[in-house]
């Protein structure tokens, strides 16, 4: 069973900007395409693996962490903590 892991990472403005990771690349593709059509959405960057998203964190206001990255990926908890950490306060 899979799940979601929300992630504020720096304070919200007018408009998100927000990191989707997601190792299945059509649901991806999918919920991307539902959250770039939200009034207050800026952005929405998916990526499939951890080493990724770590590279994008500082850039985005939240993170939508898939729970089961695969085999040799934190999971989504512990992807959270490692984006909170690689991100200025």
């Amino acid at each position: 069973m899979g799940g979601v892991v929300i992630v504020r990472l720096s304070p919200m403005g007018d408009a998100l900007r927000i990191l989707y990771v997601e190792n299945d690349p059509a649901l991806g593709a999918l919920l991307a395409r539902q959250l770039e059509g939200h009034q207050g959405v800026a952005s929405v960057v998916t990526v499939a693996c951890a080493h990724e998203a770590l590279a994008h964190g500082p850039s985005v206001d939240v993170a939508l962490l898939d729970l089961a990255l695969g085999t040799g990926q934190p999971n989504g908890f512990e992807l959270g903590v490692l984006l909170r950490r690689a991100t200025p306060d």
